[in-house]
């Protein structure tokens, strides 16, 4: 059988564009309570300065994991292929929250947001793989897409959390 390049068509671009919208949902979501929750973790008044060090490193501790595991998403990707790792990473970014949200210590905390983190690190695999099915004449709008997605996290995220506060 010969080889069928696969082509962007509207259901997978969806699925990247999801994927997309959920890791800027995930990197923002506890931006309106993450003070607070900390606070209450730590048993410590809101404006000590060690709950902003936390809110610090629990912020970040997602972006770490998602540039340190970008690479390995990757590298996985090409040795057994893009959907399943799309799929895992789907899958992952869509559970890792709701442990956030569950969370009662922070280790927990600390171990729900590196798990979002690494899970959003596929998403460099994301645009590899639009990139590999698009065609030139579709290419701009695809990637358009995928940046709306993004931008439009950015305001869902936020708002969500605080309506989740």
């Amino acid at each position: 059988a010969d080889f069928v390049k696969p082509r962007m068509t509207p259901a997978v671009l969806g699925v990247l564009a999801t994927m997309n919208l959920i890791d800027c949902i995930n990197a923002t979501l506890l931006l309106p309570y993450v003070e607070q929750m900390i606070a209450k973790f730590t048993d410590k008044p809101i404006d000590d300065p060690s709950v902003a060090q936390q809110v610090g490193i629990l912020i970040g501790l997602y972006s770490l994991c998602e540039f340190v595991f970008t690479y390995w998403w990757g590298w996985l990707a090409d040795r057994v292929g893009r959907r399943p790792v799309l799929l895992v990473g789907l899958c992952g970014s869509a559970a890792a929250p709701f442990l956030l949200g569950f969370s009662t210590t922070m280790p927990m905390a600390y171990t729900a947001r590196a798990l979002d983190g690494f899970f959003c690190g596929n998403i460099g695999v994301t645009k590899s793989y639009l990139g590999e099915i698009v065609e030139p004449e579709n290419e701009a709008f695809g990637f358009s897409v995928l940046a709306v997605c993004y931008s439009v996290g950015l305001i869902i995220g936020p708002t969500l959390g605080g309506y989740l506060a």
